[in-house]
Order: structure tokens, then C-alpha cells, then sequence
């Protein structure tokens, strides 16, 4: 009997990893960009985004000839110089420990005019600046501050000064750490059909993810926007707690309909086959032990006899014996069937498990303050900038790269800035990671090493409505006395591998931590990041 419910067992366990190869089918036959690494509002979450704010009024004209649209600043007090006791009209204030958190108008650090909102998180918390905004039902808006953090928690589990909405967890790219400059947020969003007020937040910490440090916030803007630039993710605004109607059903809800739909198919087809296996050995076990009681019967029987008379008589029933068939754990067909899944398995589990194609020379720079100018062919207005990370010379390489634009003078101007973190879980290696850019207008950007031994492996600048790498540009000027292998020109030589949003084809994430990056590490001479598992998994 122990022999047939495990060949009960194992039929069942055949159909679970069916199944399973199934489910391994429809997610392969998901879109890539469904499955993304970052989805939805956390795509830009865990960005350091670094902006320089352009001060000259040509600038801010020109973003305005940008969007036609672009008009009237709905927010009100927006660089917070109307103050009544330290505190800024037309705001109030929302902490999650109310006493662990200081507000107010510093007048002695601010983007433009006089002052700027100023919070204190004393512990970890949540605290934010908040505005209610009067919008119009169904429509687009651009919101966008700029922020200036000194001693921000750093670690991958918080969150840094940043532009939200109240009640949802949608947020701008948060900055941690100290900034040296003022610095970019932006966020698109479209109100519901019969919203009327957006409650904006200017906070430092968010929900669940808390962070002490100092952030200052100024020149708030919330602009109606006639479409959402190509490649900027827009939001939903409704919130729960202002909109007037509730959400309609999107897409995203039908396909988790279908998704239902499908998981109670299969489930229904395995019911279906484990009740027929069932059923079927059942049947088979019950002939079986129907044999093997006769059989018994029978040598019973053959041995009184012999007791008796001392003479062994066969018995009608001890022919049966011969008849009680040999249950195998595993027939022929069990091997062909387990052949078959473990094959077809294989297959499709190895089928885009991941990119092919990735960054291969890179840029380490050997002094600080080692710099490249690049030149585009034509002046264009600066999106976006993706980049591509290695490990460095060493486990532990850190650093930043500062971005620096040419105005119409001809001055270089601080632009943005991205990092190398020297916590190890933010380390963004081996992955594609971007900072949003100012909507400016250039034809030149110098990039400056602040840190050596950072492998920088590809970048690709984005202009305004693209979501291709603008490639006619070319490198006009570098530090002198450059090594040729670690040379800044690698940093376009490979954009046919750049991809625009980071997934799993394209990016190092989870356990590969153990497995690819562990080998590299071994292959170069680096001490291993990863020591609690053994070596290379």
C-alpha cells in the first residue's frame, strides 16, 4: 500500500510542477515592460536625483515656450515668503510623531527671493509641508519643487526629502544624504473625473519608511501640462479623501481579472487530474490487495495441510501468488513523463532569462576632478540621463560625478549629479538607474569625477519627448594625461545596449548578488561582497 500512495504522491507532485511550468508560460509571455523591476509609483523612489536649478530669467522663459500651457503657478505662497509666526501662509503641517519634528521659514537658506520651508526630523518620521491645490476634474498637471537636505538617512529603506500627494504613495525621486546644491522634483499627474483639490505634499520620510535629517523646500510650481512628455510616468491623483467619485476600472484591473480567470482554469484542470489518478490507483490498489488476501488465503491453507497430514498439498489458491503483480514505484512512462516536464521546463525557464547584451568598457577615473566634455550636434532640451554602474577597482568604491551645462554666455553651470552610494544594498551596479534633468536647453555638458576608483560603464542623455538615447554628440575635451583603457570616450561607445527602464533582462537584481556577482568578484581579484552563502551560491 505504501508503494501505491507513493505512486499517488508522485502523480500529484508530476501535476503541481505542470502547473508550475504553466505559470512559468504566461509570465514569459508577459510584456517586458509589465515586469519591471521598478512598477508604477516606485519606479523613481529609489533615484538620487540631483538638480541644479537655472537661475537666469532666459531659462525660465524658455521652459515656458516649451509648454504653451504652461501659464499660471496654481500654488499658493510658492517660495514661502508670506510668514506669520515662522510659518508659511496657505500651508500646514502633518508629522507622524507630532513632537519630533520642527518647522519653519529659514530666511538664511533659500533658492530665490528670501526664505524657504524648512523641516527637522528630529527621529525617524514622517513629516511634510502640505498645500491644498483647487484643480480641474480629468486633467494633466507638471508639479515640480526644488530641495536641499543636510544629514538625511541614507539607508535603502528610507525615504529622503520628496514631492508627494497626501494619502497616496506616489512621489517624486527623493534626495538623501547632504546636497550641495538645491535640487530638481517633479512629478505628472491627471486628476479624476470630478476631483477638485490636490493636497500636496513637501515631506522628508514617507509611509512606513521614515528618515531624520534637515530638508528646506522653495519655489513650488503646479502647472496645468497639455500632454505628459514621452518617457515621464504619469500618476493617478485621485485621492480617497478629496476626489468626489471613485476610480474608474483601468486596464491594470481587467488583466487581473483575466489573471483569476486563468489561475481558476488551472486549478480546475488539476483538480480534475489529481480526482482521474486518484481514482485510477485506487482502483489498482484495491485489485491488488483483493490478490494479495487470496494469495495469503492460500498459503494458509498449504500450510495446515502440511501440519496435518505432514505432506504439502497444493492449494486451488496458491496459484494466485503468482498472479499478485509487482508494483513499481516508477513504470517507463513515469521516467518519459518526467523527461518531458524537466525538458520542457528548461526550456522555457531559460528563455529570456536576460539580456545578452551588456555594457563592457567603462570609464574609471584615476584622479579627482578627471572631467570629459561632450558636445551634441545641435542644442537640445535635456530630459533625461541613464546610466550604467560597475563594481569599481575595489568591493567597496563609492563616489559621484557632477553634470555641469553651458549657458548662452558660454559658462559651464551646475546641472545634476549622480552617485555611487557607499552603503553596499544601494550600491546601483550592474543595473540601469536614471535621474530626471531640467527642462534646459544646451548644446554642451561636462562630467566631473569627485571620487576615483567608480566604474562608470555606459551613459545615454535623453532629450525632451524621447525615449531614444540622443547619440549624434561627440567628445570636444578631457583631462589630460587620460589612460587609454580607462578612457571617458567608453561612456558612448555602447548605446546600442542602453535600455530605457531597468528589469530583469537588463539589470542585476535579488539573488544574482550571490551568483554573477560573487563570479565577477572571483574572476577580478575583489573581495567578495556576499560571504554567508558559500562561494558562488
Amino acid at each position: 500500500m505504501k508503494k501505491i500512495y507513493s505512486r499517488i504522491l508522485l502523480s500529484v507532485m508530476m501535476i503541481l510542477a505542470f502547473n508550475f511550468f504553466l505559470g512559468t508560460s504566461f509570465a514569459l509571455g508577459e510584456a517586458p515592460e509589465n515586469r519591471s523591476l521598478q512598477d508604477g509609483a516606485n519606479k523613481e523612489n529609489s533615484l538620487n536625483l540631483s538638480v541644479k536649478k537655472n537661475t537666469d530669467d532666459s531659462s525660465s522663459e524658455a521652459l515656458h515656450a516649451l509648454d504653451p500651457s504652461k501659464s499660471q503657478n496654481l500654488s499658493k505662497n510658492p517660495g514661502f515668503e508670506d510668514a506669520e509666526n515662522e510659518m508659511p501662509t496657505y500651508y500646514e503641517t502633518n508629522s507622524w510623531i507630532l513632537d519630533k519634528a520642527i518647522y519653519s521659514v529659514d530666511s538664511t537658506v533659500f533658492r530665490s527671493g528670501k526664505s524657504s520651508a524648512k523641516i527637522v526630523n528630529l527621529e525617524d518620521n514622517d513629516s511634510r509641508w502640505i498645500q491644498v491645490i483647487k484643480v480641474k476634474p480629468s486633467t494633466v498637471y507638471k508639479i515640480s519643487c526644488w530641495a536641499k537636505t543636510l544629514n538625511v538617512s541614507t539607508e535603502e529603506d528610507k525615504i529622503g526629502a520628496n514631492l508627494s500627494v497626501k494619502d497616496l504613495t506616489i512621489l517624486s525621486s527623493d534626495l538623501k544624504g547632504t546636497t550641495e546644491e538645491w535640487e530638481y522634483l517633479e512629478l505628472y499627474g491627471k486628476t479624476a473625473e470630478k476631483q477638485s483639490l490636490l493636497p500636496l505634499s513637501l515631506g522628508l520620510g514617507g509611509y512606513g519608511r521614515t528618515a531624520t535629517g534637515t530638508a528646506w523646500f522653495d519655489d513650488l510650481e503646479v502647472v496645468e501640462s497639455t500632454q505628459t512628455p514621452e518617457g515621464k510616468t504619469l500618476y493617478d491623483l485621485a485621492s480617497s479623501s478629496l476626489a468626489n467619485s471613485e476610480k474608474k476600472e483601468g486596464p491594470g484591473d481587467a488583466s487581473m481579472q483575466y489573471q483569476y480567470l486563468m489561475i481558476a482554469v488551472v486549478l480546475l484542470i488539476s483538480a480534475a487530474l489529481v480526482f482521474f489518478v486518484v481514482q485510477s490507483n485506487t482502483k489498482r490498489a484495491e485489485e491488488v490487495a483483493s490478490l494479495e488476501i487470496t494469495a495469503k488465503k492460500g498459503k494458509k491453507n498449504m500450510a495446515l495441510d502440511k501440519k496435518s497430514t505432514g505432506v504439502e498439498k497444493g492449494s486451488p489458491d496458491s496459484s494466485l501468488a503468482s498472479k499478485v503483480p509487482k508494483v513499481k514505484l516508477l513504470t517507463p512512462r513515469d521516467y518519459w513523463i518526467l523527461t518531458a516536464l524537466t525538458l520542457s521546463y528548461t526550456v522555457f525557464s531559460l528563455m529570456n532569462l536576460g539580456s545578452l547584451k551588456a555594457p563592457q568598457s567603462y570609464w574609471i577615473p584615476e584622479t579627482y576632478d578627471e572631467f570629459v566634455t561632450l558636445e551634441f550636434d545641435k542644442p537640445i532640451t535635456l530630459s533625461r540621463l541613464n546610466y550604467f554602474l560597475g563594481i569599481g577597482s575595489q568591493r567597496d568604491s563609492f563616489g559621484k560625478f557632477r553634470m555641469e551645462y553651458k549657458d548662452e554666455s558660454g559658462a559651464f553651470k551646475y546641472l545634476a549629479s549622480f552617485d555611487k552610494p557607499t552603503t553596499d544594498k544601494e550600491n546601483p551596479m550592474f543595473m540601469w538607474k536614471h535621474i530626471n534633468l531640467p527642462s534646459i536647453q544646451t548644446q554642451s555638458v561636462k562630467i566631473i569625477a569627485q571620487n576615483t576608483s567608480v566604474e562608470v560603464r555606459e551613459l545615454a542623455f535623453y532629450a525632451l519627448n524621447t525615449t531614444k538615447p540622443y547619440t549624434a554628440l561627440k567628445i570636444v575635451d578631457k583631462s589630460p594625461d587620460v589612460s587609454t583603457e580607462n578612457s571617458p570616450s567608453h561612456l558612448f561607445d555602447e548605446q546600442n545596449t542602453v535600455a530605457y527602464e531597468a528589469d530583469y533582462l537588463n539589470s542585476m537584481y535579488f539573488d544574482e548578488i550571490y551568483h554573477a556577482r560573487t563570479a565577477y568578484e572571483y574572476l577580478h581579484g575583489i573581495e567578495p561582497y556576499e560571504n554567508t552563502h558559500p562561494p558562488l551560491g
